[in-house]
């Protein structure tokens, strides 16, 4: 009796915690060769009075499915960085680096060379929500003051 109702009870548990780890699943989608999946790299190839030259690498990038109401959505993000941020509009991966420049000096962006991939599948992209507060930072944020 007890040997069956711990074996039910497992069962439980164990379907119970498997089923969060399903919904969180997210894929990576390779745009290198690279073998683990990893975030995007910036390399400094030339620095120099006259100009600076960095090569972005961007070895792929995650795919996660959001469902809203009957349709199915995919958030889009490379590893430790932010997206674009206007509400309602395509949630996009952005890549920021802090680049140094003088003060006094003229200077120019230009792509000297790119590779553009075609992704096969197609994407939903999700769009950006307006950010909720988080309440515990705006509890601890509240004005004291003691008598």
């Amino acid at each position: 009796m007890y040997y069956k109702l711990f074996i039910v009870l497992f069962s439980m548990v164990l379907i119970v915690s498997i089923i969060p780890l399903n919904a969180d699943a997210q894929e990576w989608v390779y745009f290198t060769q690279s073998i683990t999946p990893g975030k995007p790299s910036a390399e400094v190839l030339k620095s120099d009075d006259f100009e600076t030259i960095i090569k972005f690498t961007i070895p792929g990038i995650e795919v996660k499915d959001i469902i809203e109401g009957t349709e199915t959505f995919q958030s889009l993000r490379f590893p430790d960085y932010y997206t674009t941020l206007e509400v309602g509009k395509p949630q996009l991966p952005v890549i920021s680096e802090l680049v140094g420049i003088p003060p006094s000096s003229n200077f120019k962006v230009s792509v000297i060379d790119s590779t553009v991939i075609t992704l096969e599948e197609k994407y939903n992209v999700y769009p950006f929500q307006k950010p909720v507060p988080d309440m515990r930072k705006i509890f601890y944020l509240r004005f004291a003051l003691v008598d």
